[in-house]
């Protein structure tokens, strides 16, 4: 776990010896939680830990990170469900392990453990049948990772036949109203990597049925489809 301050000093001198022998973090992990409330309509994430990181640990460091962060939380009366993260392999890893996607991993007999009913035609989903908590991936990340891999000019799609790219789309906007797809041309710009708004509006209801009347736009369509 991150040490909280352990890097405060007044001498200049300490300071300077850190800089010169310490390995320095070049990353920032941040954490963000997503209440769940009842009796709310919409609650916000927000952040509420960050620390500097040099990228170097392992996946059973996240599954101790994790199992620290719900220890701590559950002192202070708060339930943690389920960790969300993005496409990292040692995340991945770790929410296979969690989840005993071919692997055996348990909690012991904490006395938190959710029970999951699966169905039991359901042989296929691999999930064990008690979780201390639950994993998924940050389909906010999943949604902008497949809009850059569209906007990419270094990756060719394919769907059968289909050519799959962003043409459609710039024939979308420079041949119908914005009216009817609220699409503009920076919504294609593939050096803004992180807009998750624009993933979302270039995989809208009315852009796939724009998209129909489209030659050559089957690929794309379906390839949108799993955004939407």
């Amino acid at each position: 776990m991150p040490i909280l301050n352990s890097y405060s000093t007044d001498s200049f001198t300490r300071l300077e010896e850190w800089y010169t022998n310490v390995p320095r973090a070049t990353l920032l992990n941040a954490y963000l939680i997503q209440p769940l409330s009842s009796s709310l309509s919409n609650t916000s994430p927000y952040i509420f830990g960050a620390y500097g990181t040099d990228n170097r640990f392992e996946s059973s460091d996240v599954l101790s990170r994790w199992y620290q962060i719900y220890q701590r939380f559950k002192a202070k009366g708060i339930r943690i469900l389920g960790f969300s993260t993005d496409c990292d392999s040692r995340d991945f890893h770790s929410m296979r392990t969690s989840l005993g996607f071919f692997a055996n991993f348990a909690y012991g007999d904490h006395s938190d453990l959710l029970k999951i009913d699966l169905p039991n035609t359901w042989s296929w989903f691999l999930m064990q049948h008690q979780q201390l908590y639950i994993c998924f991936q940050d389909a906010i990340h999943i949604c902008t990772k497949l809009r850059n891999r569209l906007l990419s000019q270094s990756t060719h799609l394919l769907l059968g036949e289909q050519l799959i790219n962003m043409k459609p789309l710039l024939y979308l906007i420079n041949n119908y109203s914005k009216l009817d797809h609220l699409l503009v041309a920076s919504d294609l710009n593939p050096k803004d990597r992180q807009n998750f708004y624009s993933a979302a509006k270039i995989s809208n209801d009315n852009v796939l049925i724009l998209l129909e009347q489209i030659p050559n736009s089957l690929g794309l369509n379906i390839y949108l489809q799993v955004h939407n």
